[in-house]
């Protein structure tokens, strides 16, 4: 069984027996999807970095740099684990704000982090790459937009 697919089954049990304990408990489902969407999205890229395959990022950075030298084949791996790591957080987070909380708020904590830290995390990224390769060619958001759908089209194609 994946790490999805168990995520996905705890996190349902959760919203069930808080539901089957707590009647007050029913606004705390709100939270599943988020729950659901960040185990989706640290296993999506986690899986990645498992032998034999080759990381997300690096195959998205593939699409715009087909000879990538050692060490950015090196830093998208990284970075890879970093967005695992990342939505891994979020998981994690939402659970315990779900617990801490009271529900309206755990609700805009977790919107809130849930767009704020991906969007930090990619924002400041994209600055930390330009310092750290100054001299590699930068690509529009225009082809990375381009590059990410492509390879989402081959993985679909992959799954079939």
């Amino acid at each position: 069984m994946t790490a999805m697919r168990v995520a996905a089954l705890v996190a349902l049990w959760l919203g069930l027996a808080l539901v089957w304990h707590f009647s007050e408990a029913v606004p705390y489902l709100a939270c599943i999807p988020p729950l659901a969407a960040f185990a989706f999205m640290a296993h999506f890229f986690g899986r990645t970095l498992r032998a034999g395959s080759e990381p997300l990022i690096s195959r998205i950075a593939r699409k715009s740099d087909p000879d990538m030298s050692p060490e950015v084949v090196r830093y998208t791996r990284t970075l890879t684990g970093v967005w695992s790591a990342c939505f891994a957080a979020l998981f994690v987070a939402t659970l315990a704000l779900m617990f801490l909380l009271p529900t309206e708020v755990a609700s805009r904590w977790v919107q809130s982090l849930g767009c704020a830290v991906p969007v930090a995390l990619f924002v400041g990224e994209h600055a930390w790459r330009h310092h750290r390769f100054p001299k590699r060619a930068r690509s529009s958001l225009a082809v990375l937009v381009r590059n990410v759908l492509a390879v989402f089209r081959e993985i679909a194609s992959e799954a079939r």
